[in-house]
C-alpha cells in the first residue's frame, strides 16, 4: 500500500517534466487526484509528461525551513561519458516554515528562487534564501550534527 512508503501522510509530488522554476508543481495525497490530473483529456496535462515521486514527509530542516541542495554538473561527452562536478554545492531555502499539512503552500514546499520571489517579504529576507556549503556545515556543527555532512549527505 502507498501509505507504507516514507510516512503516514501518503504525500506525493507531481512535476511537469518539461518545465522549470517551480511551474506546475503540485503536492497531493490522493492517487485518484494524481491520476485524474495527469490523464485529464480536457486539460493541458494530456500533452505533457510528468514525474510523480514520493514526497519526503519528514525532511531535514534548517530552522524549520525546507531546503534543497544544488550541485553544478557539466556533461562534455556522452560516449564515453564525461561528467564534471563543481565541488561546492549550495542550499536554497523555502522562506515559509515547513508544514506538511499545507499542501497548496508553494512558499513552504518549493525552494526555487522564482517561487520564493513571489513572497511579500522576499527582499527583506533574500540574503537568507541561499547558503554556501560552509555555512550549512557550520549550522550542523552548532546543532551537534557536525558529522552529518561527511557521514550521510556527502
Amino acid at each position: 500500500a502507498q501509505s507504507s512508503l516514507n510516512g503516514e501522510a501518503n504525500a506525493w509530488i507531481i512535476k511537469p517534466a518539461g518545465k522549470s522554476r517551480g511551474r506546475g508543481i503540485q503536492v497531493s495525497r490522493s492517487l485518484r487526484e494524481i491520476l485524474g490530473f495527469v490523464t485529464d483529456v480536457n486539460s493541458h496535462a494530456q500533452s505533457e509528461r510528468y514525474i510523480v515521486q514520493k514526497y519526503i514527509e519528514d525532511p531535514l530542516l534548517v530552522n524549520g525551513h525546507k531546503f534543497d541542495l544544488r550541485q553544478w554538473v557539466l556533461v562534455t561527452d556522452l560516449n564515453p561519458l564525461k561528467v564534471w562536478l563543481y565541488e561546492q554545492p549550495y542550499l536554497r531555502f523555502a522562506m515559509e516554515k515547513f508544514d506538511l499539512n499545507s499542501e497548496g503552500d508553494r512558499m513552504s514546499h518549493l525552494c526555487n528562487n522564482c517561487v520564493q520571489r513571489e513572497g511579500d517579504d522576499f527582499e527583506a529576507v533574500k540574503d537568507e534564501s541561499m547558503w554556501e556549503l560552509e555555512r550549512f556545515i557550520q549550522h550542523l556543527e552548532e546543532k551537534g550534527q557536525g558529522d552529518l555532512w561527511g557521514r550521510i549527505i556527502k
